[in-house]
């Protein structure tokens, strides 16, 4: 075997290994946040100005399962930021930081009475993982938090959730 094959089988089993590559980083405005919060999602080290799909999953506190997926392109700088960009296709249009979020289809209502726990996935169009992140989206109703006082005024009948 001469250096000249050698080098096409490393270069076939190990591909075109860029050392300065930077894998793809997943950035979310906090691991756990409120859902009143107006969240962010940025991922970095994305190749420059390439399409990559961005996929939220969530279970509610009654053990719905809710999903939201939108492609976006990368900019220059092989950068995604929901606060500043807008997909190009998905479930939602036009630049909003917390989108990904309550675009999301799932059951009829989503269940806030506690905690939810999600991940965001960027991955290639051709289904690819390239980054995978997880999340705590936290109830301010979470029986911890507060104290559910039922009132009735003048027939009309509510739940008021103050501060625990």
């Amino acid at each position: 075997m001469n250096l000249r094959s050698l080098s096409l089988i490393v270069f076939v089993l190990f591909g075109a290994f860029v050392p300065d590559s930077k894998a793809a980083e997943i950035h979310l405005s906090g691991a756990a946040f409120d859902f009143d919060d107006d969240p962010s999602i940025e991922v970095t080290g994305l190749q420059p100005d390439s399409e990559f799909v961005m996929t939220l999953n969530i279970t509610d506190a009654s053990g719905v399962d809710w999903f939201g997926q939108s492609v976006f392109r990368s900019n220059e700088e092989g950068r995604i930021h929901t606060g500043h960009h807008a997909p190009g296709r998905g479930m939602y249009q036009g630049v909003s930081a917390s989108a990904p979020f309550w675009s999301m289809i799932g059951g009829d209502r989503f269940s806030t009475h506690d905690d939810a726990n999600g991940t965001v996935t960027i991955s290639s169009v051709s289904g690819d993982i390239l980054a995978r992140r997880s999340f705590v989206w936290t109830s301010p109703r979470s029986p911890d938090r507060t104290r559910a006082e039922r009132i009735n005024l003048a027939g009309l009948k509510t739940t008021l959730y103050l501060p625990a």
